[in-house]
């Protein structure tokens, strides 16, 4: 699930900048890759709790 995740913003920024759409700022795309890191270390963390792995 993590990769996905990742693959899904990245290919997100991907095609934001092939079209010219909206593209967010350098701030911006920070607080997303943060946001996203923060979510898969906890999805991990919670998943090394459960003892199990998807």
């Amino acid at each position: 699930m993590e990769a996905l995740l990742a693959r899904v913003v990245g290919d997100g920024f991907w095609l934001i900048d092939l079209f010219g759409l909206a593209p967010p700022s350098e701030e911006e795309r920070g607080k997303v890759l943060h946001l996203v890191s923060n979510m898969i270390a906890d999805h991990g963390a919670a998943q090394d709790s459960l003892g199990s792995e998807e």
